[in-house]
């Protein structure tokens, strides 16, 4: 999976036209296959954000990366532009105002999307969900972040939770089809990882 950050440069988000603008010179960083991608949001700039900005950049390429795992979502509330991507996405350096916009407006999608920090001492990061993420999907991600990757039975290990294989794999598919984790495959197995385990230290990264 590639990499990549895209610092937005302005610091007055507002309305689709600029929102289009930015999602465009967004993409021209991705690779140019079918490689997964990682498309960062770098928001160190931006004092001021609109929903209208919102739905035309993070949100784009979250359901772009959605509809890569449920074409049939492209009936379903899909922005202007939506096509399928092998696309992850997630966002970085917000101020408070920002982060609170960007919660509230994934929330009224009822969505989650990943906000990145750095550990300061590593070179790896760290990440927590804005919006919206029900309990049981919420508990996955955080014994997953523990682990950094495994499978549906090394969740099953590490959990007090008494729940089935089967419900254990089921929740990690939620959360791989909400890009909310990665995943490859191993024999029959699928071993699922956090996207925190992306972010380099070649990507700008906040430490609060």
């Amino acid at each position: 999976m590639k990499e990549v950050s895209y610092k937005i440069s302005q610091k007055y988000c507002q309305g689709a036209t600029q929102a289009q603008k930015d999602y465009q010179e967004a993409l021209k960083l991705l690779p140019p296959d079918s490689t997964e991608a990682l498309l960062v949001w770098d928001f160190s700039r931006v004092t001021v954000v609109t929903a209208s900005y919102l739905k035309g950049t993070v949100y784009l390429a979250l359901f772009c990366g959605m509809l890569n795992v449920r074409p049939e979502k492209k009936h379903i509330d899909a922005p202007a532009g939506a096509r399928s991507l092998p696309l992850f996405t997630g966002v970085v350096e917000c101020n408070d105002e920002v982060e609170e916009e960007i919660n509230e407006f994934f929330a009224g999608k009822q969505l989650g999307v990943l906000l990145f920090a750095k550990k300061a001492e590593e070179s790896t990061g760290v990440a927590r969900t804005l919006g919206a993420i029900d309990g049981a999907l919420s508990r996955t991600l955080s014994v997953l972040s523990q682990l950094k990757s495994g499978t549906a039975a090394d969740l099953a290990a590490n959990s007090d939770e008494s729940i089935s294989l089967n419900g254990w794999n089921n929740r990690l598919a939620d959360l791989y089809d909400r890009r909310l984790v990665s995943r490859r495959r191993d024999g029959k197995f699928w071993i699922y990882s956090t996207l925190a385990e992306r972010i380099k230290s070649g990507i700008r990264l906040h430490t609060r």
